[in-house]
């Protein structure tokens, strides 16, 4: 694994460690599969891939006429001219992917500053992502290539002013990734999100994938205030639905709206959101999932009067959650104390405890054997909980 930190060697042992030769001629001799491990290699001197990353290794492999180059999908050449374009798609991409592992492993500004021009939009891009030169960051912000664009949005190091071009970039992908920085105020946010909903405000467009990369950028990001999500949620779109089911800002309507949504995925994030209301937390008491449930019982809103209908439920995961809840009443937790569920049992014995309450006078015996001692029978699909334990005389 690269290790950014390691200390390589000197270039002097380097060079003699190739018999004193120049970087130039030991590169021009090495074949395209050394090059690249020499640019993973954590002990190359940084002025070595500073060389990997500015020079193209056509030479390397000259073309054989001879030789049939297939395509990048393998497919073979159906003449002599498909023949030598192939063989020059070849040598792009094994030069592109030499010099993008150079990029990566440590070139420094000297040779990035170079590769932000380069003609092939995958060095730019991988200069994107591992720059933290500003200058150079400003000059890609406005690359043709959306992909470096986007490189450009999701690198910490993007100075303020190329943020703001990237928010208001043509492409909602890139406005996405730039959405996703932890540097934007909820202003910025809300900005993007409105310039994008626009064309449903006046009932001129249909939800559009754009919208949707945005809302789920913008809900996605912690920075976004209440009314900001709230505009998120016109788009009907599960993905945003679950980012603001768990956003710390979304408002208590919102997430009264949201528990009882058709997807369970959000209703789960409702339940599980630490500043849900004690009333949306009890609507959803009695959800059909019952991860929903656990969430409600472990939630720390929950309110004792909710902790209590719900030890009556049937789930053993959902009553060691509320045995590990904080609001449970001693009352409740003297109930699952008696509960058939060993572990339950075990939670509620610890939680009397701490409110230095004594647990029960003599050890619980079940009259019917308990589940570690009959897990077969779980398994069944004749097993009704309710008549083994006898809950429905």
């Amino acid at each position: 694994m690269y290790n950014p930190l390691q200390a390589r060697d000197p270039l002097g042992k380097w060079v003699k460690e190739h018999g004193g030769a120049s970087i130039e001629d030991v590169v021009s001799k090495t074949s395209m599969v050394d090059l690249e491990n020499m640019a993973l290699d954590d002990r190359t001197p940084t002025a070595v891939l500073n060389n990997l990353a500015t020079t193209e290794y056509g030479f390397n492999h000259p073309f054989d006429e001879d030789k049939t180059y297939p395509s990048a999908n393998g497919e073979p050449p159906k003449d002599a001219r498909e023949n030598r374009y192939n063989y020059e798609q070849q040598l792009v991409r094994y030069d592109a992917k030499v010099r993008c592992t150079a990029i990566e492993r440590g070139a420094d500004d000297t040779a990035l500053s170079v590769c932000r021009f380069d003609y092939n939009p995958q060095i730019r891009n991988a200069v994107a992502r591992n720059t933290d030169d500003a200058r150079t960051l400003d000059v890609l912000s406005s690359d043709e290539s959306w992909k470096v664009r986007g490189a450009v949005a999701g690198n910490p190091h993007t100075p303020k002013n190329a943020t703001e071009r990237l928010l208001n970039d043509d492409e909602a992908i890139v406005r996405a990734e730039a959405l996703k920085r932890s540097d934007l105020n909820s202003g910025q946010i809300r900005k993007v999100v409105d310039d994008a909903l626009e064309p449903t405000l006046h009932g001129d467009g249909a939800v559009t994938d754009d919208m949707e990369k945005i809302t789920r950028a913008a809900s996605d990001n912690w920075q976004a205030d209440a009314d900001t999500l709230h505009e998120c949620l016109r788009v009907n779109d599960y993905e945003t639905q679950r980012n603001v089911a768990e956003h710390e800002h979304t408002s208590q309507k919102d997430l009264q709206e949201l528990a009882i949504n058709a997807d369970s995925a959000v209703r789960e994030q409702v339940a599980f959101n630490p500043h849900a209301s004690p009333e949306t937390l009890n609507v959803l008491a009695d959800d059909d999932w019952t991860q929903t449930r656990i969430n409600v019982a472990g939630n720390p809103n929950t309110s004792a009067e909710t902790l209590d209908y719900m030890s009556d439920q049937w789930s053993p995961h959902v009553k060691r959650a509320i045995a590990t809840n904080s609001n449970t009443s001693v009352e409740t937790l003297r109930k699952l104390s008696h509960d058939s569920d060993k572990s339950v049992r075990q939670l509620a014995y610890s939680g009397l405890k701490q409110k230095g309450e004594k647990a029960i006078d003599k050890p619980f015996k079940p009259d019917k054997p308990v589940e570690e001692e009959n897990p077969g029978k779980y398994m069944s699909a004749d097993f009704d909980p309710m008549e083994y334990f006898g809950l429905n005389d």
